[in-house]
């Protein structure tokens, strides 16, 4: 009979976990979703392309709208079994309230894994080709600026160069200005009167040729200071004539996006360093923590059943979901707060901080047993 309840209780909070799962995704992503038309736009990327950056969106959002969907569901399926008299009949038969709801406990469990390895693993690989397809975007717009003739605007590389093209020049040539990043009160500008960027047939390179090349160094005073007559100075030197190869394919490669943090999965990052301190601080105890509140959305769902009496019917499950918004800021704080030099400390702090909480669930659950079972003045 205990099995048959529970499969019960499962198959009635399915649904509403799919649902609300699907709901806080879409909300949250058409929160962002302006961002990233802004982006596409911006890049010159077609707007074809949206529809996959939404989906390499989702999973860094399962992570907090998992908890919110198993605690809707608990929610539900506890309450319709409470009002069909069916928890009343579990409880006669000497069946305690956490047998009742372990059940949903397993199916908890099951939400814990789906967020880590949606946060932990499929949200790293999302993030890579997401901000792959926004480097492409990127690296073709540059391209075709520079095969065309720049616009008079500018474009700022990776590493801090600003490309500026005049619309000034005589026809059939194309100026160029290049400032490098600024260095203390001294700002270099490299001129050149003419450019030209051809690719190198079989390779992923380009030759770059720049024309009567000038250098200046110019001596500026420093910040925040109102500038005064002859407190400019600098020199500057020509080159004439200079070609280079250059790659500007390069932040497009494999170990520039594997090297960065975010784009490591969790087994990744947590054995980088033989378990000691791994990069991005806290994100694999974060990540872990935050779904494991999976099992305390269950605690709060019976907590919240049990006093959803009357009018309050209608607002234990808003509180409910305000508690569980308080659990999971509360949870990152603590496991920040705490911050120590080893991951695997970091991990046993956040565990540490979940039990705890679900103990004090455990008890209030136990205080309530009898509401729990059946409504007030309802069935006895």
């Amino acid at each position: 009979m205990l099995r048959t309840f529970g499969r019960h209780l499962v198959r009635r909070s399915l649904g509403s976990i799919a649902a609300t799962l699907a709901l806080v995704i879409v909300v949250f992503l058409a929160e962002r979703m302006t961002g990233f038309v802004e982006m596409l736009i911006e890049r010159r990327a077609p707007l074809g392309n949206l529809p996959l950056v939404l989906a390499l969106t989702a999973p860094e959002i399962i992570v907090t709208a998992m908890p919110i969907a198993v605690l809707i569901g608990a929610h539900r399926a506890l309450m319709d079994a409470r009002d069909g008299g069916e928890t009343v009949v579990m409880a006669g038969a000497g069946v305690g309230p956490f047998r009742m709801i372990s059940s949903l406990f397993a199916l908890g469990a099951v939400a814990v894994f789906a967020a880590i390895v949606a946060a932990g693993f499929l949200d790293p690989m999302g993030r890579a080709a997401r901000d792959r397809l926004f480097l492409e975007a990127a690296h073709r717009m540059a391209m075709d600026a520079v095969e065309v003739g720049l616009p008079p605007d500018r474009i700022e590389t990776l590493r801090g160069h600003t490309f500026v093209s005049p619309a000034w020049g005589a026809a059939g040539r194309r100026p160029l200005l290049v400032f490098p990043p600024r260095e203390g009160d001294g700002e270099r500008i490299v001129a050149a009167a003419n450019y030209d960027l051809r690719p190198i047939e079989g390779t992923r390179r380009f030759a770059l040729r720049l024309d009567d090349v000038s250098v200046m160094d110019l001596q500026l005073p420093p910040a925040g200071t109102t500038p005064q007559a002859g407190s400019i100075g600098g020199s500057g030197y020509r080159l004439g004539t200079v070609t280079r190869e250059i790659d500007l394919d390069e932040p497009l490669r494999d170990p520039v996006l594997a090297d960065q943090p975010q784009y490591r999965t969790l087994v990744a990052r947590v054995t980088a360093t033989g378990g000691g301190r791994s990069d991005n601080g806290l994100r694999e105890a974060e990540i872990v923590a935050r779904a494991c509140l999976s099992l305390i959305a269950v605690l709060t769902a019976a907590i919240a059943a049990s006093f959803a009496d009357g009018r309050r019917r209608f607002f234990a499950l808003p509180a409910a979901g305000a508690a569980m918004v308080v659990f999971d800021t509360g949870l990152v704080r603590v496991v920040r707060a705490f911050q120590t030099a080893s991951a695997d400390e970091n991990l046993m702090i956040g565990a540490a901080t979940v039990g705890t909480l679900a103990v004090v669930l455990a008890v209030v659950v136990l205080l309530r047993q009898g509401a729990l079972v059946a409504p007030r003045g309802g069935r006895s």
